[in-house]
């Protein structure tokens, strides 16, 4: 019996501005894998640093448009989706995706991505969605755990009294997308 070891893709990480801070994208070759927004573009990088490491080969934006890697446009196109999505988040647009999950949490990413821009949902909501009616702290896990903010509209998942609830880019950064799809809590 042999086995056969795959060699993990490359991961690349891009830096780009938006109006509600630095973007930070980090993509292989099979789509997008982790997003960050941070105010300033050291605070990306040192939040790209802790949750990957030093194995990430950076593309500048500079590098891409001149084309100097293979991938270099199909990451901008991509970080280009994410960057509109900041700035408009009920624009959408399909981005590839190569992220990993439990089943429970695809099932939730799932429903997120159904809600449209400008609606929210519950968390309870959600849970009963997904067939577990009282998994509403499971499903607020989930979306803590969505590593593509802005992508999977986790921002779109309210408490039920309501309120905000949690964002893990932070509580500011979802009223500021909610508010950008005309919805005010």
């Amino acid at each position: 019996m042999s086995v056969l070891l795959l060699k993990p893709s490359p991961l690349f990480l891009v830096l780009a501005r938006s109006s509600l801070g630095w973007v930070a994208v980090v993509a292989s070759s099979k789509g997008l894998r982790w997003i960050t927004l941070q105010a300033t573009r050291a605070g990306a990088k040192v939040a790209v640093s802790e949750r990957f490491g030093d194995n990430l080969e950076e593309l500048s934006t500079k590098a891409c448009h001149k084309n100097t890697h293979p991938l270099a446009l199909k990451i901008l196109n991509w970080v280009n989706v994410v960057v509109r999505r900041v700035e408009n988040p009920a624009q959408y647009e399909p981005c590839p995706l190569d992220i990993e999950g439990t089943a429970f949490q695809r099932s939730v990413w799932a429903v997120l991505q159904k809600i449209p821009a400008g609606s929210v949902l519950r968390y309870v909501d959600v849970a009963r969605q997904v067939g577990r009616p009282r998994a509403a702290r499971a499903v607020g896990n989930a979306c803590g755990a969505n590593p593509v903010a802005f992508i999977i509209p986790c921002h779109r998942v309210v408490a039920s009294d309501g309120s905000l609830g949690g964002f893990g880019l932070g509580v500011a950064i979802k009223m500021a997308l909610l508010a950008r799809e005309g919805i005010r809590l």
